[in-house]
């Protein structure tokens, strides 16, 4: 049969209308058909001109490199040992696969038709510098698939052996060759419109190269073969291996490039069948000046993988990303060569066939051809078909239309193609609206009915359908022809893992602008308390194994590429003076930061942060997860290779914490600056002994990763996912494997403010013992103990520092034990730090191309800083009534970062963290008072009428004292003027009147 529905007489079993006219009689079309391929003119003929496949021998072939594994007897020994399995394994496990429908009908439409005279000049395959320019015939897609996860080629094949001695591959082109270029398939890097789109951008990140990188040899004694250099074609050919531009794509299964995602079109071309003025052939009975109207011919194509040289590819290097499909090297490409025929269809001088369509009603032929289908459910694939009036692209007609397999694809029925109704894909007569809509199930083993088995999962099916229109009678106006093939490539896939709680996730995450970054969380590394950075995951499929890995991506190379470079694998330029969050050691060696005096005076000295993995796989140190061949080569791993040893597995609901205790005594992200560092004569407002800073905060992100590519031994997870298209740190690595999204934590180190000081502990005020003092809080041998006098005027000024530099702080008197009376408090004012007092911190911007953009975190010396300093002035003139008495102010700064609330820190609140509090003691001097040389237990005599005298002399500390009365005198007694000093004397005058002999008289005085 003709086709598989079709009767051979051209009737179609059990439906309404015949698809072509019996082959004789008015009207035959299958009368006289002839193959093509090759024959006639200098090529090869075949059967009397029927045409054969040889010309392009070897055809229907597969090449796979393998490797020998028995020890072979000399001399064949040495003769096979550089294709050992020990020392080239395997690393190519699968074949690409293409699929393609085994005979395609090219339409030949009323603009084919005419003759050369009015029609275009140009070929309508070819540029010609107009992007708009559309194909006689669609294009035919041609699918492939590879469960290596490689990326692949289709080009076709070349003739051999050569046309003559002047064509030495096989033609002027070598890869158009011209006895065959009129008439082969080749490549047509435009759309399944029509319409040529040509790449016009260079290579390079972001871009892809859609031309097969093989190179072959132009001249010289392998002319025809494969190469790598101009060696490989033998001696004296110095220019012999060359790149020739074949017009295929290359892409991935599934490629996320613009360029590449279309896949592999075929030119479908008859127009070499027109000559210069001359019709295409219309007479489907008979040839016409030997340009055949009718006639198969064969094509063949080779469909080549590029193997991955190591599956973990390196940063930006071609060369590791896939290699040239030689099939004597390490690379071991596949080349499948697939065999197919065409022929011709005129649709009538009225009619076209009908096309596929994106949606009901669109005119947009460019539709889907690859589909994910979730392995949980079925898989179906909606089909949409329009058949237009000849001529336009808008308007429909009112015929009846239907979609059925294409041929060499297992014919469908009502119940794996089917309209809503549940019926057949298919008009009947008198229901025709030229449009039609359906859905096509993907039926296999695989499936029961309700969902795939794990088994499927990574599966890649392919299928071919074609739409046509029905005429009950067929004649030159319309005559049925069937579409260019849709071809779907349809993938089972399986469920990613993904972060659950207890994982901070979390959308709180901002710039330096002030800008959210998506897929970023921030938590706290609170001084004294612990981080622990939990993260769980889980994946749908409980029959999978999940893996966590967090790695620390943003890494400066120049900190490491000496004494420890493996901390740099797979990563890129993370910014400068980035040191790795979970290496001990700030750099390797040491003196990378050492000799920087600049930054260590500005940012503080520092250890490395030496942060830890905790729980489940917590022994995988590297991103690359996949273990070497049997002879320690990491380029030569297979879709089948094993993981690494130290990967756990097993595990269902993995749970992994990054674990840092940020302390400023080890300096792993926190310094407070000793005598030692501290300004020794700083300006008013720079003081900085005690004053503690952060190093830069940390980025580092997770991946979770379940165990599809192990477990069904093919790859399941995305194509190409290091490809150097994506930033070098968004590459998962995922390598065949299931992963779920990147998410990155920004490990933001915090630590609350502090007093600092000077040498003397003036500024603020500190007792000599300062040094020792790690926080002041309830520490009274930090206090500082002021003395003064009544009425003297004393301000004291307290200077806080918070160690963010983005953090604002203000200083705080607090209510108890409050102030004593007449102390003014002054208002907290903030210090800004620039140039004159620089402060360091890391750079963190972000593009709104964020995350596909080439994100890092640099150091930045001299950041500016608003309010992270302040200063707070107490100012007292103690009143005379709290002399002799003292009083304790107490002071705290507090900052307006929230982020260690509720998570361990006592003193952090909802409007910031307090820090330390610092208290100063005012001691009041009160007056010391005595009598000096002076008795008064003595008993003065006094004579009546004789003036009597007696000295008092007195001393006051600190004050000046006078003597005064002291209660009642008695008659005759006084004292003379006594002055107010630090010593004074007073002389008491007693002159005793008659009648008073025999008493005795008490006289009191008192130091004032």
């Amino acid at each position: 049969t003709v086709w598989p529905d079709w009767t051979s007489g051209g009737g179609r079993s059990g439906t309404e209308c015949p698809a072509y006219t019996p082959s004789s009689g008015p009207g035959a079309y299958w009368n006289t058909f002839s193959m093509w391929q090759g024959a006639g003119g200098d090529r090869e003929a075949c059967n009397n001109n029927a045409g054969c496949i040889s010309p392009a021998s070897p055809a229907l072939e597969t090449y796979v490199k393998l490797c020998w594994d028995v020890v072979a007897d000399p001399p064949y020994g040495d003769a096979f040992s550089s294709l050992s399995c020990n020392q080239r394994p395997v690393n190519n496990y699968f074949s690409p696969q293409p699929q393609v429908p085994i005979l395609v009908e090219v339409t030949a439409t009323p603009e084919t038709v005419r003759p050369l005279s009015q029609a275009s000049s140009l070929d309508f395959w070819t540029l010609a510098g107009s992007s708009d320019i559309v194909a006689p015939h669609p294009p035919l897609l041609v699918q492939s698939f590879d469960l290596d996860g490689h990326k692949m080629s289709v080009y076709p094949v070349p003739d051999d052996p050569p046309v003559n001695a002047g064509d030495p591959l096989v033609g002027d082109d070598p890869i158009q060759p011209v006895s065959l270029g009129d008439y082969r398939a080749t490549c047509f890097l435009g759309g399944r419109d029509g319409k040529f789109r040509p790449k016009v951008t260079a290579d390079g990140l972001g871009t892809y190269n859609n031309i097969w990188p093989t190179k072959r040899c132009k001249l010289g004694s392998k002319m025809g073969q494969w190469c790598v250099d101009h060696a490989d074609c033998g001696t004296d050919c110095p220019s012999c291996c060359t790149r020739p531009t074949l017009g295929c794509r290359d892409h991935y299964d599934f490629d996320r490039a613009p360029d590449n995602a279309a896949g592999t079109f075929l030119k479908l071309n008859f127009q070499w069948l027109r000559t210069s003025g001359q019709a295409f052939g219309t007479n489907f009975n008979s040839l016409a000046s030997g340009v055949p109207g009718k006639v198969f011919m064969q094509h063949i194509y080779n469909t080549v993988d590029h193997p991955f040289n190591a599956l973990d590819n390196a940063q930006n290097d071609d060369s590791f990303v896939v290699a040239n499909p030689t099939w004597d090297g390490s690379a071991g490409g596949a080349s499948v060569q697939t065999v197919f025929a065409t022929f011709p269809c005129f649709s009538g001088r009225n009619n076209t066939p009908p096309s596929f369509v994106t949606a009901p009603g669109s005119t947009n032929t460019n539709v889907q051809t690859a589909y994910s289908c979730d392995y949980r459910s079925p898989c179906l694939i909606p089909l949409h078909v329009r058949d237009f009036e000849i001529g336009s692209t808008t308007a429909q007609t009112k015929q009846h239309v239907g979609v059925e397999a294409a041929i060499g694809f297992s014919k469908l029925t009502a119940a794996t193609l089917y309209r809503a109704d549940g019926s057949a894909c298919e008009d009947k007569f008198g229901l025709g609206v030229g449009a039609l809509s359906c859905t096509l199930k993907v039926e296999d083993p695989d499936f029961d009915g309700v969902k795939w088995a794990d088994s499927a999962i990574g599966r890649i099916f392919v299928r071919c359908v074609v739409a046509f229109d029905k005429f009950q009678e067929a004649s030159d106006e319309r005559i049925a022809c069937r579409s260019a093939p849709l071809c779907v490539k349809i993938k089972i896939e399986g469920t990613r893992p993904y972060f659950v709680a207890p994982t901070p996730l979390e959308a709180n995450s901002f710039d330096d602008n002030g800008v959210l970054v998506p897929g970023r969380t921030d938590v706290p590394a609170c001084e004294g308390f612990p981080l622990e950075l939990t993260t769980r995951a889980i994946d749908d499929n409980s029959n999978e194994d999940v893996r966590i890995f967090i790695e620390d991506k943003f890494v400066d190379p120049t900190l490491y590429s000496t004494g420890a470079p493996g901390l740099l694998r797979f990563k890129g330029d993370g910014g400068q003076y980035n040191a790795d969050f979970f290496y001990p050691l700030l750099s390797s060696p040491a003196s990378v930061f050492e000799t920087n005096a600049e930054l260590v005076d500005t940012c503080g000295r520092f250890s490395g942060y030496g942060a830890l993995r905790v729980g489940d796989n917590i022994q995988q140190t590297a991103v690359d997860a996949v273990a070497p061949d049997t002879s320690g080569n990491l380029n030569t791993r297979s879709v089948m290779a094993p993981y690494i040893a130290n990967i756990s597995v097993g595990v269902k609901r993995p749970q992994q914490r990054v674990v840092f205790n940020v302390d400023a005594v080890s300096r792993n992200g926190i310094t407070s600056r000793t005598t030692a560092e501290c300004n020794p004569n700083p300006l008013p407002g720079q003081a900085n002994c005690r004053e503690k800073l952060v190093n830069m905060d940390q980025v580092i992100c997770g991946v979770a990763y379940d165990d599809a590519r192990s477990r069904y031994r093919r790859w399941a997870g995305a194509r190409n996912p290091n490809g150097n298209d994506i930033n070098v740190w968004r590459r998962d690595h995922s390598n065949g494997d299931y992963a779920s999204d990147m998410h990155c934590w920004r490990v933001r180190i915090a630590a609350p403010p502090v007093f600092v000081t000077d040498f003397q502990g003036e500024s603020s005020p500190f007792s000599d013992a300062w040094p020792g003092v790690v926080d002041s809080s309830g520490d009274e041998s930090a206090y500082k103990h002021i003395q003064l006098f009544v009425n003297e005027e004393r301000t004291v000024t307290f200077l806080a520092q918070d160690a963010n530099p983005d953090d604002s702080i203000k200083i705080l008197v607090l209510e108890e034990p409050g102030v004593p009376i007449g102390m003014k408090v002054g208002r907290s004012t903030c210090i800004r730090r620039g140039d004159d007092q620089k402060m360091c911190g890391a750079q963190d911007t972000i593009t709104p191309a964020y995350p596909n953009e080439d994100w890092q975190s640099t150091q930045v010396i001299g950041k500016l800083s608003e309010c992270s300093r302040a200063q707070l002035s107490l100012t007292w003139k103690p009143p005379v009534e709290v002399a002799g008495t003292s009083f304790k102010v107490c002071l705290a700064a507090r900052d307006n970062n929230a982020i260690c609330y509720s998570r361990g820190p006592p003193k952090a609140t909802p409007e910031g963290w307090f820090g330390e509090e610092l208290c100063v003691v005012y001691e009041v001097y009160g007056p010391v008072m005595a009598w000096i040389n002076t008795s008064f237990t003595d008993t003065v005599k006094a004579y009546v009428g004789c003036t009597n005298s007696y000295h008092v002399t007195a001393e006051g500390r600190p004050y000046n004292v006078t003597v005064v009365q002291a209660g009642d005198w008695p008659a005759g007694v006084s004292m003379g003027a006594v002055g107010t000093d630090a010593r004074v004397q007073a002389a008491l005058q007693f002159r005793p009147t008659r009648g008073s002999e025999g008493s005795t008289t008490t006289v009191c005085v008192a130091v004032s």
